[in-house]
């Protein structure tokens, strides 16, 4: 094994037979408690109200994760001083709010996927047959193709699902979004523009 310099800690480890191969860097700074995290704060001029509360929220958090939201609050990047009239509650609120947002695009684009999955089936299921994702006459792009069904492939040996017996669920329910859609993107299509993406009617709209 490589031997690791005094004063550095590994960054990430890969194997390589029975090697390791370490990325190191010097790091000496020591884990600080709640307690320690809170007073460091204060010492940087941020204003916290309720101390208590404050430590409750790094406990649940983490320093490091609230640290990206207060970046744009300090004075300077290498001292960490922060701007006057900075409050910790400032900080937590742009962190919650950043959260719920984050779940409100991605519950979107769930949806988004869902729904496209799900005609996907509708419309190819019917107008070709179950396996129409594995019939290489109806795809333009041989390489494409060939890449999609590896990797649909590689998803049925993965998938411990129940419902991986039926066809369609190869690619709508088991393979990842981006396959499926390259999937439908390259499938010569009747009636389709043969480079559309995601036909209107694949939208789902707001009372779906």
């Amino acid at each position: 094994m490589h031997p690791i310099d005094p004063g550095t800690r590994p960054l990430m480890g890969s194997a390589t037979g029975r090697d390791f191969i370490f990325f190191s860097m010097d790091y000496t700074k020591q884990t600080l408690t709640l307690a320690q995290q809170i007073e460091t704060l204060k010492q940087r001029g941020l204003i916290i109200d309720d101390e208590a509360e404050a430590t409750a929220i790094l406990d649940r958090t983490s320093y490091f994760r609230l640290a990206d939201y207060w970046r744009p609050m300090e004075v300077n990047r290498q001292t960490h001083v922060f701007k006057t009239n900075t409050h910790f509650n400032d900080i937590v609120t742009i962190y919650r709010f950043d959260t719920k947002l984050k779940q409100l695009i991605f519950n979107a684009i769930l949806q988004i996927e869902i729904t496209t999955r799900s005609k996907m089936i509708r419309y190819f299921s019917a107008d070709h047959d179950p396996f129409w994702f594995a019939n290489k006459d109806l795809s333009e792009d041989a390489e494409c193709f060939q890449s999609n069904i590896a990797h649909v492939r590689r998803e049925i040996k993965r998938s411990q699902e129940d419902f991986i017996s039926a066809p369609t669920m190869l690619v709508s329910g088991t393979a990842v979004f981006p396959s499926c859609l390259n999937c439908h993107e390259r499938l010569l299509y009747p009636g389709l523009p043969t480079r559309t993406f995601i036909p209107s009617n694949f939208i789902p709209n707001s009372a779906a």
